[in-house]
């Protein structure tokens, strides 16, 4: 009995020939669909920094951890808590002052004139001089919405501020 389509005078040596040939070329598409699904399940991960949006708090019971925030003034100087660090050594500080903490948190509150790339440079910057750190972005918004008054003190509760725990599961 003949496969359907192969003539009485087609020789074996051909027949061979192009059965090799119709097994070559599906080797070659699955190889292709295999290459294909590896090229899409390998793509790289996310460069760049990640900046959280803490909640406001809903208590004043912080602890006792001192927190560490970065805020620029008017006239253009970055602090670090009540020490003008500047935008150049700010990293340099950070980077200090996270050495020893078990959870490093910052939170970066910018000023009203600095633009998106003055805040993306000193965030990246930090980023890059201490691992695992994790950025919190203050609003001036949330600012205003948290000074407190008390005993003739006015100040902000920062340090209540929530991330969600998940920022520090896993890293």
């Amino acid at each position: 009995m003949r496969p359907s389509g192969v003539s009485k005078d087609m020789n074996p040596g051909k027949f061979a020939q192009l059965m090799l040939q119709a097994q070559a070329a599906a080797l070659a598409g699955l190889f292709l669909i295999l290459v294909l699904c590896a090229a899409v399940d390998s793509k790289p991960g996310a460069r760049g920094v990640s900046l959280l949006l803490p909640s406001a708090p809903v208590s004043h019971d912080c602890g006792d951890a001192r927190t560490v925030v970065i805020h620029w003034k008017e006239d253009g100087s970055v602090w670090l808590n009540e020490e003008n660090v500047g935008a150049v050594r700010a990293p340099a500080r950070v980077a200090e002052v996270m050495e020893n903490r078990a959870e490093r948190v910052v939170f970066l509150i910018p000023g009203k004139g600095q633009s998106v790339q003055d805040v993306t440079s000193l965030v990246a910057r930090l980023n890059n001089s201490v691992d695992d750190l994790h950025i919190g972005l203050v609003t001036n918004r949330q600012i205003e919405a948290m000074t407190r008054t008390e005993h003739g003190m006015t100040w902000v509760p920062i340090g209540c501020m929530g991330f969600l725990r998940s920022a520090f599961q896993g890293k």
